[in-house]
């Protein structure tokens, strides 16, 4: 009679273990600069701007007016951005425009102008204000700028329950005339 020979031991639990570590590390170091993007100085020099912004910055041609962009960054809960375009001097005022702006926002958004301020940045001039965004469910800091050629939308967008007054000032206070 033969004896069967003595079942080995795995010694798998060790690796597994190490390979666990590494995975739960590099999800880490994935998903921590998701949740809390690095805040970054991005400079446009078409824009003739500079601002604080999160994360990675897009830019796109705008359609509300000549020679325009908007900048965007998603991050998580939140989206900002930058507009910009050069409007036709026959409109009027560069308040005039502030204005009119202000008035389609809160009736395209389904929302009330809240804690309006009058801003100034460099020769631009305007209005900042927190609106609770009805129809899209978001809350938002808008800070609308004119100077005598240009219009300057910077908004800072939170979803509903989401938003850090914190954040929204920390961009909107950032922005700068070159």
């Amino acid at each position: 009679m033969t004896e069967a020979a003595p079942k080995r031991r795995s010694n798998r639990l060790p690796l597994l273990i190490v390979v666990l570590v590494v995975l739960v590390a590099g999800l880490v170091a994935v998903v921590l600069p998701a949740l809390n993007p690095s805040w970054n100085t991005y400079s446009s020099d078409a824009g003739k701007f500079s601002v604080l912004i999160p994360g990675t910055v897009e830019e796109k041609d705008s359609t509300a007016g000549q020679n325009g962009k908007t900048l965007t960054t998603n991050v998580p809960n939140a989206r900002y951005s930058i507009t910009y375009f050069d409007f036709p001097t026959s409109i009027g005022s560069g308040a005039d425009y502030v204005s009119a702006m202000q008035s389609t926002l809160e009736g395209s958004l389904g929302g009330k102008a809240e804690n309006l301020k009058d801003v100034k940045v460099g020769e631009a001039s305007g209005v900042q204000f927190k609106i609770d965004e009805t129809k899209v469910n978001q809350q938002a800091l808008v800070t609308l700028l004119a100077t005598k050629t240009r219009m300057y939308i910077i908004s800072a967008e939170f979803a509903t329950g989401k938003y850090s007054q914190a954040d929204a000032e920390k961009f909107a206070n950032s922005f700068a005339l070159k």
